[in-house]
């Protein structure tokens, strides 16, 4: 088996599960890329400005699709475009769009409790 390989059942397995759950081993872990303890307090400063300056849903979605599939490519040492394509290749399209409004709303908790309500 191959590395991509391993890699893309490592992250079907992660994503099985009831991932509207925030206790989910992979939203839990993905607070955890957020609040910096994958990469540093920058990392957390960088992600709580970013959620700030997210004025419209689409732009709070691309932020949390792109920092999502980075966690997720990280954390299972493949590229960010394999973990992309195994994170749509392990969801139906509906259990994906739950999970991007979910991890969004996920965001908005975290910087609320950081820095106050997204303005």
């Amino acid at each position: 088996m191959t590395t991509e390989t391993t890699c893309k059942h490592q992250i079907a397995n992660e994503l099985t599960g009831d991932l509207t759950d925030p206790n989910h081993v992979s939203r839990r872990y993905f607070s955890l890329w957020l609040d910096g303890s994958y990469n540093g307090d920058e990392s957390r400063q960088g992600n709580l400005q970013t959620i700030a300056d997210c004025k419209t849903p689409k732009k709070l979605r691309s932020f949390v699709v792109s920092e999502f599939t980075k966690f997720m490519a990280a954390d299972h040492h493949c590229s960010y475009g394999h973990a992309q394509k195994s994170i749509v290749a392990a969801l139906p399209a509906a259990t994906l769009k739950q999970l991007t409004a979910d991890l969004m709303q996920d965001c908005v908790d975290f910087h609320a409790d950081q820095w106050g309500a997204v303005a």
